[in-house]
């Protein structure tokens, strides 16, 4: 039986595509460099990594040149690493992907909805 037509495959990204993270210590600070398809499974995948990478670290430059994509999640992570350390640059970004940065970085600065009111 088919699949209905409102139903999408989405088509694996090869493994030479998927998003990964590089830790580079250069004279004093951390350079993360993202590459790939920077997505939601990228994200969890390097999460705890990237935390534990710039835990303590007075310099951090987060390098999204060789990243090729960049979905909310990535862009969450990108952006609370940036928040973390004083002076974070973000360096490279094409422009859909800062696109992405700038759309996240207002939802996450918008204020939450009201709480619904209670049901009786």
């Amino acid at each position: 039986m088919p699949l209905p037509t409102e139903v999408q495959r989405r088509t694996p990204i090869p493994p030479e595509e998927q998003g990964g993270l590089q830790t580079l210590r250069e004279e004093g600070r951390i350079r993360l460099a993202f590459t790939g398809h920077f997505d939601a499974a990228a994200a969890a995948e390097h999460w705890n990594t990237a935390l534990r990478a710039t835990r303590g670290a007075r310099a951090l430059v987060l390098d999204l040149g060789r990243a090729t994509e960049l979905d909310g999640a990535g862009a969450v992570l990108v952006l609370r690493l940036a928040r973390e350390i004083p002076g974070a640059k973000i360096e490279g970004a094409k422009d859909a992907i800062a696109a992405t940065l700038e759309r996240t970085a207002k939802a996450l600065a918008a204020a939450p909805p009201p709480a619904p009111e209670p049901r009786l």
